[in-house]
């Protein structure tokens, strides 16, 4: 019943992040050059967002452990680290 719940529990903190830093990073109002809101609540927003998936991703490897298998948890694993990845590799610059 536990790992049931941190399944549901990780899920949604996986699709909250997920979800809102794509509308963030591609909406118009977030697109605009410059100060404003769009910057100051990307600033603002983004990291919590970012700290959800790695909970998220934290959570998921601890299921896995405890279920001893990969099965129910890898596509969840493997959408979560390559987004992690993208973005470690954005803010250190290493792409454009």
């Amino acid at each position: 019943m536990e790992i049931e719940k941190l399944k549901k529990t990780a899920n949604n903190l996986m699709w909250f992040g997920l979800l809102t830093q794509w509308i963030l990073l591609f909406s118009p109002i977030t697109r605009r050059v410059g100060m404003g809101i769009g910057m100051g609540l990307i600033l603002l927003v983004l990291p919590f967002l970012i700290l959800s998936v790695i909970l998220s991703l934290l959570l998921f490897l601890y299921i896995s452990y405890e279920e001893k298998s990969f099965k129910n948890t890898w596509g969840q694993l493997l959408i979560m680290s390559l987004w992690l990845g993208y973005e470690a590799l954005l803010y250190t610059q290493a792409i454009g």
